[in-house]
C-alpha cells in the first residue's frame, strides 16, 4: 500500500488459517509512523475506511514527532486516534535495560516481559473498537507494531511460517528509507550504530518470540490473558479478523 510519505503500511487480510478459513479484509492495517503522512495520504487512510488509530509509541517519541491528526475537512469526524505506548522507557522497567540489548531476538523478549500490561492494553482496545479498521502502527512498523501483528495473527491460528513471512517483509519495504528512518532524531553516531542491530526483520526473531512466548505461557492466548486481556475481548478480537 503506497500512502505517501510511509514506508511499511500493509494489509492483514487474506491470510489462510490453519482452521481454513481467511483473514477478513480491511480489519486491521499495520503501518509504520503514520504522523509522517502526507494531505493525500491522509485522504487514501480515510477512504480505505480506517475508522481507529492506536500509535504505539512512547511518549519522548510522540513530542519528536506528534501522534497522526485528521482534520474534520477530511469528512471523518468520527475517527478515534489513541496513543497507547506499548514501551515506556522513562519506567522502571524500561530505563537503561534497551542500552543492554544485543540482538532483536533479545529485544523481543525483553518487549514481552517487561511491558505485558501494556499488550494486552492495546490487544483490549483493539477488542473494544468500533466498526471498521484499525490501523496500528510505530515509529518503523516494524517491532511494536510486528508484535502486534504477530500476536493477532496467530490468535486466529495463521501458521507460524505465514506470521514469519509477513514480519520479514519490513526489510525490504524500509530498506528505500536507509538510515533516514531516523531523521526525526537528533542521535550521536554512537548510539545511530547501536540502533543499526535492530533495522532488521529475520523471520527467526518473530519466531523466537513466539517460541518464548509458548514456553513460558502455553501460547498466545494463554500470554494475553495472564495480562489482563478476557476471553470476551479475544471472541470480540476474532469476530473483526476472522472472514465468515
Amino acid at each position: 500500500m503506497q500512502w505517501g510519505n510511509c514506508y511499511n503500511v500493509r494489509e492483514m487480510g487474506g491470510y489462510r488459517t490453519q482452521l481454513g478459513g481467511y483473514t477478513r479484509w480491511r480489519s486491521f492495517i499495520r503501518a509504520d509512523n503514520l504522523g509522517r503522512l502526507t494531505p493525500e495520504g491522509k485522504d487514501a487512510l480515510v477512504a480505505y475506511g480506517v475508522e481507529t488509530i492506536i500509535d504505539l509509541r512512547d511518549r519522548r517519541e510522540v513530542e519528536i514527532s506528534p501522534t497522526i491528526e485528521i482534520a474534520s475537512s477530511n469528512g471523518l469526524t468520527s475517527l478515534t486516534i489513541i496513543n497507547l505506548p506499548l514501551m515506556e522507557m522513562d519506567s522502571e522497567s524500561g530505563k537503561g535495560n534497551f542500552d543492554h540489548l544485543t540482538s532483536i531476538e533479545e529485544l523481543y523478549l525483553w518487549m514481552l516481559g517487561a511491558f505485558q500490561s501494556n499488550i494486552a492494553r492495546v490487544m483490549k482496545e483493539i477488542a473494544d473498537s468500533k466498526d471498521g479498521t484499525v490501523a496500528f502502527y510505530c515509529h518503523s512498523g516494524k517491532d511494536r507494531t510486528g508484535l502486534i501483528a504477530a500476536m493477532l495473527l496467530d490468535v486466529v491460528q495463521v501458521p507460524r511460517s505465514v506470521i514469519a513471512e509477513d514480519y520479514a517483509l519490513s526489510a525490504s519495504l524500509l530498506e528505500p528509507a536507509g538510515e533516514t528512518i531516523f531523521a526525526d532524531f537528533a542521535l550521536t553516531p554512537e548510539r545511530r550504530e547501536k540502533l543499526k542491530i535492530f533495522m532488521g526483520s529475520p523471520p527467526g526473531a518473530i519466531l523466537a518470540a513466539l517460541h518464548y512466548i509458548n514456553s513460558t505461557y502455553g501460547s498466545v492466548v494463554d500470554y494475553l490473558l495472564s495480562g489482563g486481556v478476557t476471553t470476551d475481548d479475544l471472541y470480540r478480537i476474532k469476530s473483526r479478523f476472522l472472514a465468515s
